[in-house]
């Protein structure tokens, strides 16, 4: 442990995504979904979302609830979600599930 509050880990990442440039979702035909610990231990995730082909992250959802990562794709819009054509995900069935739903060109 590094000695941060919760609270500076957040701010970090606050600003970290500021950074993040506005990906052109047209492009975007690999995603990868994954979580990572805000705080490790403390069971605090936020689900990344990143173009696989650049290896740039898209967006950083405050948490890795099925229901906070579908608002966020579903923010994409149907055209930018029908184009993707390969996702990379855990076999967390959670995200198995909102890809088939969502993405139903994807494999």
């Amino acid at each position: 442990r590094n000695d941060l509050s919760d609270e500076e880990v957040e701010s970090m990442l606050k600003r970290q995504v500021a950074q993040i440039q506005k990906i052109n979702l047209r492009g975007v035909k690999r995603l990868g979904i994954d979580e990572i610990a805000l705080v490790k231990g403390q069971g605090n995730y936020l689900a990344v979302l990143v173009d696989l082909d650049t290896r740039k992250p898209i967006e950083i959802v405050k948490t890795r609830r099925i229901e906070d990562i579908r608002e966020v794709l579903i923010g994409w819009g149907l055209e930018s979600l029908e184009q993707i054509q390969e996702v990379s995900i855990d076999m967390w069935s959670p995200y198995k599930s909102l890809v088939e739903e969502l993405m139903p060109n994807a494999s």
